[in-house]
């Protein structure tokens, strides 16, 4: 058994875990629970404030809260899911160079994991996760079940123009440009999708199913695949 803390960007991708992928890795002994990362807090208010990955220093610290908590604990772990999308790393001048000499998305989310996880060489208990490139990249595994989830208020050639816009990419190569990004792409054909993400978003994952995403993305098979044999 093993029981995994998970930082995420905002309340979509938090939605998803907390819906779709915890019951997933109960089923492998693996329990989860998760945060959208802290940007700030209010003392006087007593308010904090989560979600949006705007300076990386934010997750930084969130990671090493709780890895702290949880260092003496042999059977937790602490693993992010934030997009390659918008990621600050110009904030770091020790990552830039590197970074930018990255050849395509999935070079640069292993260099970024790697830098994430030297930032914690005293706690063996961190798997750094960065989403290729954005979090609805997952949903384009299955375009027909985000179809299905606005049907009644998008023609039946919605279906066909968004296929036609990702044709002959897998869903962790659809760039991560401000106008071709993932959402991006769903929102051009499905406007509603904007107006409520975490919601339309989880809803859409769960019909959809962990299963076909693993086999479509590898780079989120492999977290998973991580994640799971925790529970071995």
């Amino acid at each position: 058994m093993a029981r995994v803390h998970v930082i995420t960007e905002g309340p979509t991708e938090k939605n998803f875990v907390d819906d779709v992928l915890k019951p997933y890795l109960a089923e492998k002994d693996v329990f989860v629970d998760s945060h959208s990362v802290t940007t700030r807090r209010d003392r006087r208010k007593n308010k904090v404030y989560r979600g949006g990955l705007d300076k990386v220093d934010h997750l930084i610290k969130d990671i090493k809260l709780w890895l702290l908590e949880s260092q003496d604990q042999s059977d937790c772990w602490v693993t992010t899911m934030v997009d390659l999308y918008a990621f600050p790393y110009l904030q770091k001048p020790e990552w830039v160079n590197g970074f930018e000499g990255q050849p395509d998305g999935l070079h640069k989310v292993l260099f970024l994991e790697a830098r994430l996880l030297n930032e914690f060489p005293e706690f063996p208990r961190f798997i750094p996760y960065v989403q290729l490139h954005e979090y609805e990249a997952l949903l384009l595994t299955d375009t027909s079940r985000i179809h299905d989830a606005f049907a009644d208020h998008y023609p039946a050639n919605s279906l066909e123009l968004l296929n036609g816009d990702i044709r002959n990419l897998a869903p962790e190569d659809v760039n991560q440009g401000q106008h071709s990004a993932p959402s991006k792409r769903i929102i051009k054909y499905y406007p509603e999708y904007e107006d409520n993400k975490p919601v339309w978003g989880s809803l859409i994952a769960q019909e959809i199913g962990i299963e076909p995403m693993r086999r479509a993305c590898p780079h989120f098979d492999a977290w998973i695949s991580r994640l799971e044999a925790l529970g071995s």
